[in-house]
Order: C-alpha cells, then structure tokens, then sequence
C-alpha cells in the first residue's frame, strides 16, 4: 500500500461547497523512464480508507462518470520543483459534502 493520510496539524481547513479543492500526486523516484498513473481516487467520511460512504472521484484514470462536478486536471510542467512532470499529477475537485454528513451540513 502506499496510502498517507492526509497531515491532521494542517485541518481543519474551511471550504464552502463548491469552492476547489487542489491536489498533487507525485513519485518520489529520480528515473525518468517512469511515469506515475493515477487510477482511482475517492473520499470517504472518516479517515479509514475502507470505510463507507465513499465518493469515486477518478476511477480508471479518469474523472467519476456518475460525479456531476467531475474533476479537473491540470498539465505539469518541468520548474524548480518538478523535475521530471511525468512525476507529478495535479487535479481539483469542487468541495462537496455526504448528504449524511450532518456535522457539515448543518446551518
């Protein structure tokens, strides 16, 4: 497995619906001949990985066909921090919320 949960000193963070959520993927690798694919990711209410309700956000490589804000990726271009863009992923995906999230979804 090569999943790291998200770094709690950085939360909570305030997002309004809809707002862009950014993201970078990257490898930790000095060969060029290699190119990281992204297949699928998705979010989930806690922060175990395996647990339920979960929203497909890219699956197969591609944006969630059933996600009516899908996500939206963003070209990588060599600079000082990114060497090798084949690397590197970068995408945003609207903020969205569980419908059973009650804790974020009160007024």
């Amino acid at each position: 497995d090569t999943y790291r949960a998200f770094n709690n000193l950085d939360s909570p963070i305030t997002k309004y619906l809809q707002q862009p959520l950014y993201f970078e993927v990257k490898l930790r690798s000095t060969n060029p001949e290699v190119s990281l694919e992204l297949m699928s990711c998705w979010a989930t209410l806690e922060n175990d990985r395996k647990s339920l309700p979960r929203w497909d956000i890219i699956i197969d490589g591609c944006p969630s066909p059933k996600d009516p804000f899908p996500v939206k990726f963003h070209p990588v271009f060599p600079d000082g921090r990114v060497q090798y863009p084949s690397h590197v992923k970068r995408f945003e995906v609207p903020m969205f919320a569980f419908a059973d999230d009650k804790e974020n979804l009160k007024s």
